[in-house]
Formats: structure tokens, C-alpha cells, sequence
């Protein structure tokens, strides 16, 4: 669509939340009611203007991400995009200083789908991949594939994976017949 994806990870801090996205001015908000509620008490962004879109359930001023599906848009043209498009922006943790914004163009996006198709030798499968990746960044790249991305039960704005009980996981890394 032509969109630029933006990702920061929880760890950064509530308040730091504010100020990467006061650098950036996102033009729409995609979240669960917890994050969209930290958008208007932490100040994440402008409180009006924004296309809200709520994940789950519902979010006073968001539209319904279940309401999005299968809506039917006049046509619209293709987007113009290039391989140095931005596709994402990701920030580090802050593990080592404040988070730092890294912008990913499409050609850098797409070399991290070729490394990973490679490494994993997706060509040599005989069914299309199945990945449970614990970086949302990384969800992509089964997609990429033609494969299917299975989201952890991990609720990441309270935990991260090193602090998540595996039992869960681990259960729907079976039911869902995750390789990777």
C-alpha cells in the first residue's frame, strides 16, 4: 500500500514511546485498546487527526480491524514504490543508550527475506513454511514465501519471550506445526 511500517519494541519505556513517535509523525495508529489507550495517556502521537485501526474489540474513534475485513475500497492506484522506498522503521531495544531508529529501504527488506529463504532452503521444501517468529518485524518473512506465520501467545506489552511460560508456546508450536 505504500505505507511505512513503524515498530518499537515495548522495552523502550512508555514516556520514550512518545518521543520516537514526536520524531517520526505516523499518520495512522494500528493497536490493541491497551496500546490505542497509551496513545492518549503517554501522549503517543496527536490525540486527534489520526486513522485509528483497533486490533481487538473495540477502541472509541478506531475503526474495527474485524470490520476491515472483507471491505471492498473503491480502486486505488498502485503505489510508487522503488527499492529505495522505506519499508519499516525498527528500533533497537536501548539496551546499550536510547533506542535508535534503523529505516529499512525495500531492497533491505528484501535481502533479509533472501538471506532468511536461503538459510532455511525454502526451495528445497516440499510444503510452504511454517514460522513463529518472536520479533513482529520477522513475521514477514514466511509470508514472503507463501508460507503462514503463527503469532506467539505472547502478550508483549507485559513480557518479553525470555520471561514467557513455554508451555503455551510450546502448545501451539505443536498444534500449528511451527519448523521454525
Amino acid at each position: 500500500v505504500g505505507a511505512t511500517q513503524l515498530m518499537i519494541d515495548p522495552s523502550v519505556g512508555y514516556f520514550n514511546v512518545a518521543e520516537r513517535l514526536s520524531q517520526i509523525a505516523p499518520e495512522a495508529f494500528v493497536g490493541i485498546p491497551l496500546s490505542l489507550t497509551g496513545r492518549f495517556v503517554f501522549g503517543w502521537g496527536p490525540r486527534f487527526g489520526q486513522k485509528l485501526v483497533c486490533l481487538e474489540g473495540a477502541f472509541p474513534g478506531a475503526l474495527s480491524f474485524r470490520k476491515l475485513i472483507g471491505y471492498d475500497p473503491a480502486p486505488v492506484q498502485d503505489p510508487d514504490i522503488t527499492p529505495d522506498t522505506p519499508a519499516v522503521v525498527l528500533y533497537t531495544t536501548g539496551s546499550t543508550g536510547p533506542a535508535k531508529p534503523s529505516v529499512y529501504l525495500h531492497r533491505n527488506f528484501s535481502q533479509v527475506f533472501r538471506t532468511a529463504h536461503y538459510s532455511w532452503r525454502v526451495h528445497e521444501m516440499s510444503e510452504p513454511p511454517v514460522d513463529m517468529a518472536a520479533f513482529p518485524a520477522f513475521h514477514m518473512i514466511a509470508i514472503a514465501a507463501g508460507g503462514t506465520t503463527v503469532v506467539p501467545p505472547i502478550n508483549f506489552a507485559t513480557a518479553t519471550p525470555a520471561t514467557t511460560d513455554a508451555k503455551p508456546v510450546c502448545e501451539v508450536i505443536n498444534a500449528a506445526k511451527v519448523r521454525s
